[in-house]
Order: structure tokens, then C-alpha cells, then sequence
């Protein structure tokens, strides 16, 4: 028996995990307003160029609609005062301020329509959309930079799981990590650790975590983005009776003071 306490065994903690994107594309919105219509459905794949969103144009629309009347106006005024200067000293003068007049008129035209354009957004790459419902995102509004959606590659993913602070133990460097899937638990999925975060997070369950990010071996199977189960990490290698009686310990300490 004592010889059996003291054997050695891999340190594992169980943590809730998911399949998430490597270096997904974040499309964000480039104007402030609100959004007209989402073009795309969660999970669909899209091309480089394939319109996802508008935005509403209904203000700069009839912003550039008020700048065309301007110009021409403007236009106006500068050929009659032309005319004018012929004769007139005080409309040669003017003639000048009133070219001046067309050129910020223009200016402010190529503007507004550079936002009108941008108020298009479109896919970035080729991969699969990242939503998470699409008509509550219409009629709403958004800041400048506000994250929309995701556009992602489906065949570059890894895992990502969640270690509360009481189970976080010291991990080698690439570490193994087994993930069963909750719609596959009898095949796990086979994982090296590549990133464990220094600070814990809030998460929405109401307890604070590390996140850590794992990397699926060459002949894993590449499982869909968002699917969830529960990732074993393994850590060093202690006595079988330490195994046991962690959490024990650690609860007398915490306790008790001891």
C-alpha cells in the first residue's frame, strides 16, 4: 500500500472548453449609425468581397443631396459673377472666394461619399460567418470599431478552456491536454497546451479563471467552431496519495488557517 501511495501519476484538472477560431477576421463597424440589414446567416460561408452588413445611409444620403445643391449653386454664383467681372471690379474680386467656395463644396462631396461607400461592409476573406443572431442586430446602433461578427477559417481552430483559480497547478511546457466533446465523449480530442493567461477573468458563470489555449496534434480531427466539452489537463507528475489528497489540503488550509 505504501508503495502504491507514492507511485507517480500525471496531475490532471477537468475545465470546461470550447473550439474556437485561430486569428479570426473581426469585422467591426467603420461609422457610427445604426445597422440597415445583416446579408449573411451564422455559419454560412462566404467569399472574399460578399457583402455582410449595411449600415443605415438615410442621413449621408440626404447630406449628399444637400452638398450636390450646394455645388451647384456655388457653380452658379461663380459663373454670373464671371460674367459680371467684365465690368464690375468688386465681382472680379469676388471671384476668387467664390472658387474657393467650389472646391470645399467638391471636397466635402468626394467625403460623404467615401462614407456612403464605406457604410458597405464586406468579407475580408474567404471562411465561415461568426453570428450570433442575426435580427437582433438590425435597427441597432453602433459605435465606431463596435464588433459585428467574425469571419473565421473552419479548418484553423484550437482549443480554448477555462481553469478556475482553485484547480490552477503548474503545467509543463506542452502540457498534454484531452478534450472530450459533449457531442462525442466516448473520442477525445488530442491537445498540447500553448498558452496559459496570467490574470484570471470574470467569467459569465461568476468565477474567476485562467484561460488557456491548446493546439489540436497533426492527426486530430478538426472538430466545428463553437462546439463545447470538457478539456483534462495534465500537469508534473506527483505521488498518487498527493493526487488524492489536494483538495483535501487545500480545503483544511483555506478553512482552518492550518
Amino acid at each position: 500500500i505504501a508503495g502504491l501511495l507514492v507511485y507517480p501519476i500525471p496531475l490532471t484538472i477537468l475545465a470546461p472548453a470550447e473550439i474556437v477560431p485561430i486569428k479570426p477576421a473581426v469585422i467591426r463597424a467603420p461609422l457610427k449609425g445604426i445597422i440597415d440589414k445583416i446579408l449573411v446567416q451564422p455559419n454560412q460561408i462566404v467569399k472574399k468581397g460578399t457583402l455582410l452588413f449595411t449600415l443605415d445611409k438615410t442621413d449621408l444620403q440626404n447630406r449628399l443631396n444637400i452638398t450636390h445643391k450646394s455645388l451647384e449653386t456655388a457653380k452658379t454664383k461663380y459663373q454670373q459673377t464671371t460674367q459680371q467681372a467684365l465690368s464690375n471690379q468688386k465681382a472680379k474680386e469676388r471671384i476668387p472666394y467664390l472658387a474657393g467656395q467650389i472646391k470645399e463644396k467638391e471636397a466635402q462631396l468626394l467625403f460623404t461619399k467615401a462614407h456612403i461607400k464605406r457604410m458597405d461592409i464586406t468579407a475580408p476573406s474567404n471562411g465561415i460567418v461568426i453570428l450570433d443572431n442575426q435580427a437582433d442586430w438590425v435597427g441597432r446602433p453602433v459605435m465606431i470599431g463596435e464588433r459585428i461578427l467574425l469571419i473565421a477559417n473552419p479548418n484553423s481552430v484550437e482549443i480554448e478552456a477555462w481553469v478556475e483559480i482553485s484547480d490552477t497547478i503548474e503545467f509543463p511546457h506542452q502540457s498534454i491536454v484531452r478534450v472530450f466533446l459533449n457531442s462525442d465523449p466516448l473520442n477525445a480530442l488530442d491537445a498540447n497546451l500553448n498558452y496559459l493567461a496570467y490574470e484570471a477573468s470574470l467569467r459569465p458563470e461568476g468565477f474567476l479563471a485562467h484561460r488557456v489555449r491548446a493546439t489540436l496534434t497533426a492527426d486530430s480531427k478538426i472538430p466545428r467552431i463553437g462546439q463545447r466539452g470538457t478539456a483534462r489537463i495534465h500537469g508534473k507528475k506527483v505521488p498518487i496519495f498527493f493526487w488524492i489528497m489536494r483538495r483535501p489540503f487545500s480545503l483544511i488550509r483555506t478553512t482552518f488557517g492550518l
